[in-house]
């Protein structure tokens, strides 16, 4: 009689601990791509010949990421520069191709040029001019 008392709590024993281990907890639910990005950003920062810089009175931006799909967005950038009105940069990107860089950032890709980064509330976007000046970054915040 012990012995088969003692069976029945070492297979309810068994029972519970199969039933403990096989729950498996579900991973975290990461949002969509295009969700770190989407949004208006104010330009706070160039960065050139590796060295950033802050901007001035003199010149003022806005960048926006707009989704397109889980995957996608298209991107807008203004930058005025008061004092030289003919290195204003304006363009608009669309299907712009995000992909997980990690720690919350996606890298922004379009044709197989990396167009930047973005994520934790900040957006950078590099810019070959077309004329022989040196690339630049602009760097924004929301």
């Amino acid at each position: 009689m012990k012995t088969t008392r003692i069976s029945q709590i070492i297979a309810l024993a068994l029972l519970t601990m199969t039933g403990f281990t096989s729950c498996k907890k579900e991973a975290g639910t990461n949002p969509e791509l295009s969700a770190r990005v989407v949004g208006n950003y104010t330009l706070t920062g160039i960065v050139t010949g590796g060295k950033t810089y802050t901007v001035n009175a003199q010149t003022s931006g806005k960048m926006s990421a707009v989704r397109e799909s889980a995957t996608t967005v298209n991107v807008t950038v203004d930058v005025i520069i008061s004092t030289s009105p003919a290195n204003d940069v304006h363009f608009t990107a669309t299907s712009v191709i995000l992909q997980d860089a990690s720690n919350g950032e996606v890298t922004l890709t379009k044709d197989s040029f990396t167009l930047g980064k973005g994520g934790n509330n900040t957006l950078s976007i590099k810019i070959a001019p077309t004329n022989g000046s040196a690339p630049f970054e602009l760097i924004g915040t929301k």
